[in-house]
């Protein structure tokens, strides 16, 4: 038996801030948003999840993908 799971997911692009206090910037902290805007990127995650089974019952279950 086996499912994969999709997951679409928006990562936002850092935006650049003055460092009025001396030399250069630093990005922002954002963190990932399931809304889509200009500033992000879409990706689509999935994960494969499969069930081993032996006389109808789960006997081990393996993944793949990195959002399992």
């Amino acid at each position: 038996m086996q499912y994969r799971i999709h997951r679409p997911i928006a990562v936002p692009i850092p935006m650049f801030k003055p460092n009025y206090g001396g030399s250069g910037g630093s990005a922002s902290g954002v963190r990932p948003s399931l809304h889509k805007s200009a500033n992000a990127y879409d990706v689509d995650m999935t994960c494969d999840i499969t069930f081993h089974l032996e006389n109808e019952i789960v006997s081990h279950w393996t993944n793949q993908g990195k959002t399992c």
